[in-house]
Order: structure tokens, then sequence, then C-alpha cells
């Protein structure tokens, strides 16, 4: 990013800006990841008649552009007006992946919500939200082959209340392409693919005492392959942007390893795996790395060119001979290794495994979960509130050391990641807890290395709002204020901050309440809380009167 700063100009009456004239010399009208998203502003604010031009490429570029002229116009309270300064600015982004994960499974997030979140992101210059469409909780996805499956296993499923349509969806991804957003929507094999199971278990293995628990996805049962075939071809029609995750974490091996048709598959195949003579499939932990293979084939033929994500480590090593960027260039692995913040060194050191030794893309994701307080990780200790401070020094420190270039070129990105279980967000809380987060990695993830300054840049304990980084935490702070100006919610995380320099009347946000998604008694009750307007008075006056008193049947 370069800014160069001119004089602003200096009269008795300063001069009145008119009009921002907006210049788009290229005709590109879809978003993807090779949009060019960079422009040039120039203020030139001499009297009598100030010269204000945003140029791009692209109207991408443009709407990238706008949101800086947003943040350059601000209030002056003492004399009640909106002042900009002339400046001269070409911007372009760091990284091409600037990244959102919502999980729509475990707690449902609607179309309005997931609006709301592309009007976020496009304001903190956010481009990618990555949407974790189903998992073992819920299914809320239509898939017309398969009707079972969000019937039978969305939320509510005897009404459409928590679970999409199709054209529900296809508002949503014409929405945030034109709010310069794109959408990488994730369906979670094996591991997360339980609510699919439990619709057509005839596509999944038998194991356990009497051998008919249902487990994972059968690879000896072509016809299951024929079943995700089905899902994904759905999937790539509604969501044409040409970006799409797999999934693949947190496999349980249990339902492969007792399963006594997988057993005698692996004897057939121990010398040479169905889909590549050269690979052995002879384990159980082969079976993954295979259906992993079979799932990135399956979307090449049905798009083409496309990128294809999954979450590492789970995913990690599905093409055995190392270099997995050579045989797989369109492939990028997800890792969110390290999302324990006292595991630090656990993702550095599994960014250079995948981007040195497997020639692979990565996106970053780890560092930068969301976790609601007191979710608890591992057997013995409790993660901390992750808050945004953590998080931007976490990624100015660390993230595309330049002491590794060979890592660096590599990354494509990073996302946040909000999960309903572990972030407990829902329609109702994303919009308050997000915005923060946001801006803190809009910043970094846009602006150029080296350019956010902090005081003690080789120390990760010294950064503290409260000490020498003031003014970078103002800045975020004050982002935080223009949001409430322009009508969106933000809660605050911590009691540091600035107040609001100008009058602003958002809606009031409602509390942020955890969704249990293990009881699903109160799941109208949820629902109806969350259709309720945030400024209803009357809600708030009840809750207000009743806030110690335990949910009864009445």
């Amino acid at each position: 990013t370069t800014t160069t700063t001119t004089a602003v100009a200096t009269a008795a009456t300063p001069p009145l800006l008119a009009a921002l004239v907006v210049n788009v010399t290229g005709s590109e009208d879809s978003f993807n990841r090779f949009t060019n998203e960079s422009y040039t502003l120039t203020l030139d604010m001499g009297a009598p008649a100030p010269t204000t031009v945003l140029s791009a490429p692209s109207v991408y570029g443009a709407i990238r552009g706008l949101a800086t002229f947003n943040r350059l116009v601000q209030y002056n309270s003492s004399g009640d007006v909106y002042q900009v300064s002339g400046v001269h600015i070409h911007d372009f982004p760091r990284f091409e992946f600037r990244g959102v994960m919502v999980d729509t499974s475990r707690n449902f997030v609607s179309i309005a919500g997931l609006k709301r979140v592309c009007d976020m992101m496009e304001w903190n210059k956010l481009n990618a939200l990555h949407l974790h469409l189903t998992d073992d909780q819920s299914w809320p996805v239509p898939i017309d082959a398969f009707p079972k499956l969000a019937q039978w296993e969305s939320y509510n499923n005897d009404t459409d209340h928590q679970r999409f349509t199709k054209q529900g969806v296809a508002d949503l991804v014409a929405y945030c392409q034109n709010h310069a957003v794109r959408i990488i929507p994730e369906i979670d094999i094996p591991g997360h693919f339980t609510a699919a199971g439990k619709a057509y278990p005839e596509y999944f293995t038998r194991y356990g005492a009497t051998g008919q628990q249902v487990g994972l996805l059968d690879v000896t049962n072509e016809q299951a392959f024929d079943f995700a075939r089905g899902i994904w071809k759905e999937v790539v029609a509604m969501f044409p942007g040409g970006e799409y995750s797999i999934g693949g974490d947190e496999v349980w091996l249990e339902p492969y390893a007792n399963s006594s048709a997988i057993q005698a598959w692996l004897k057939q195949h121990a010398s040479a795996c169905p889909d590549d003579p050269n690979i052995t499939c002879g384990t159980v932990g082969d079976v993954q790395p295979y259906l992993t293979r079979r799932l990135v084939a399956i979307l090449d033929q049905l798009a083409p060119g496309s990128q294809v994500m999954g979450w590492a480590p789970g995913i990690q090593g599905f093409y055995k001979y190392g270099n997995l960027g050579s045989r797989y260039p369109r492939f990028t692995y997800n890792n969110w290794n390290g999302w324990d913040p006292k595991n630090k060194q656990h993702w550095q050191g599994s960014m250079t495994e995948m981007a040195s030794v497997e020639n692979a893309s990565v996106i970053l994701s780890g560092p930068f979960y969301v976790v609601e307080p007191k979710y608890p990780v591992g057997a013995t200790s409790t993660h901390t509130y992750a808050d945004w401070e953590q998080m931007i020094h976490e990624v100015i420190l660390n993230f595309t050391n330049a002491s590794q270039p060979a890592v660096a070129a590599h990354v494509r990105g990073a996302e946040l990641v909000l999960w309903g279980d572990a972030s407990g967000v829902d329609s109702g809380s994303l919009q308050q807890v997000a915005p923060l987060y946001m801006a803190a990695m809009g910043l970094v993830l846009w602006s150029a290395n080296g350019t956010i300054p902090t005081a003690d840049a080789d120390d990760h304990n010294s950064f503290s709002c409260n000490g020498d980084d003031y003014s970078l935490c103002n800045e975020i702070l004050s982002h935080r204020c223009e949001m409430l100006m322009l009508g969106m919610t933000s809660a605050r995380t911590r009691s540091f901050g600035i107040p609001c320099s100008f009058a602003y009347d958002p809606p009031e946000p409602a509390p942020w309440y955890f969704h249990s998604r293990t009881n699903a008694t109160y799941d109208d009750l949820k629902a109806h809380i969350d259709a309720l307007t945030r400024e209803n008075k009357h809600l708030r006056q009840h809750l207000a009167a009743h806030k110690n008193s335990k949910v009864t049947p009445n």
C-alpha cells in the first residue's frame, strides 16, 4: 500500500466536496480469485473546486476504493461537519484469499444473516466467504436427488424454517458477488458426514458389536461415490464460483477398521489402489487418502479447473509421493493447526511441511479461531478468549515469516473461523461478534508487509492496547465506530476502548447467548427469539425483569 498525503486546502471557508468521480476501465462482471482489486484514489482538495477521482481496472477494485473513501471521511464533532483531507493512494491487496468461515450446521445461519456477513466483509476488504454448510448436527442444504438430507436432517425439519432453498442460495451468491465477496461451499466428508449417514445409511459402512452401526462413507461401494457425486453436482450448480472445500478433518478410523467390507477391500488392494497403481491401499490409514483423491477427481469432472481445498492436518498427505503441488496444482490445504494459542509453534512447523515438503498452497486458519469463553481445549486446560488484539499481533509477528520465502510463496492468505460450537455463533450473534475480528484480519491481510507498526514486533507478550501499541488499537476501535455509523452492530470484546466521537443510533444488539446444539427442546423458542427485532423494547424489559429466572414450560 502506497500513500502520499498532499496539503489540505487552507481557506476561510473550506471547499465543499460536491462529487466523487468513479472511473472503471475494465468490463469484468464476475468476482473470483483472479479479479484485480487494485484502485487509485486522488483527493485534491484545493480551492475553489476540489478534484476527487477513484479509478480502478474492475468494479470490484472500485468497491475497495469506496471502502477506503468512507474511512477517510471523518466526523468533526466540534464543528458538526464531515471532513476529508487531500490524499493520493494507489492500493492493492497483499493476499488474494482474505476469508471468513461460517458454520451453518451446528447453529443455523439464515440467508439474511449471511448477507450481513458479506456487508461486513466488504467494509473490511475481505473477499472469501467459506461456508461450512453441513456437519453431524444438521443438513440445511437442499439436494433434489437426495431429498431426505434436508427434509430429515435439518433443524425443525417439519418446516422450512432452518434450511436453505435454492432460490435463497442464488440470492445470496448474487448479493455477495455484488459486494465483492466470493463463496466457497464446504461439504465435510467423511468425518463430519453423519447427518448424511442418518438419511441414507445404505452408502455407509457398518461396524460395532452388532455390525449394524452406521459408520463412514463406504469406499468399497461405487454407489457411495455416486451419492457424493450427486450431492456435489447440485452444490456446484448452486455455488458456481469455482472454489470448493471437501473438509476431511477429524476422521475417526474405527468405523473403517472394524468394517468387514473395508478389511476385505484392503486385502484386495494391498499392492495397488484402484485409482493409482503406484499407491498401495493395504492399511486402514490408506482409506481416507483414497477417498480424498476420488472426491478431488469428482470435483475436477463437475467443475473443470476449479480450486479444491480441505482441512489439514486431517487431509494432509493424501498423495503419498510428497509433491502434492505438482500432482494437484489446484489443491489448497486449509491449515487449522495451532488453534490453541498455547501451541503456536505447531502451525508454524506444519506450514513449512505443507509448503516446502509437499509444494502445496496453504490458507492459514488455526490462529484465527474465535473461541467462545471456557470452551475446553484438551483434558486439563481452558482456552482463553481469543480476542482481536492477540489475533492481529500473532499475524504480524509470524505470518509468512520473511526468513522463510519458500513458505511465504505458497501462502494464499488466511481466514477468520466462526464455528457454531466453539464460537457459539448463529444468525443473531454473528453480526455482534465478528466485526472487530474482521477489522483486524482485513487490516493485516490487505496491507503490505511491514506497514502495520507495533511497538515490539519481536515479542509475543508485549502487545498491549493499553501501552505502546495504542495507535494501532485506536485505529481498529475507531473502525468499529465507523461500522456502527453505517448501521452495523458490533459488540466490544474488552473493557478498553475509545468512545465513538459521533452520534449514532444503530439497532441495539441483543445479548450474545449460546445455543446448545445438544438439546432440541427449545429450538422453536430460540427461533422466535432470533426473529425478534433487536430493538424490541418489550423483549429487553422482559429479559431485564427475569434475568435471574430459569426457563419453565410456561
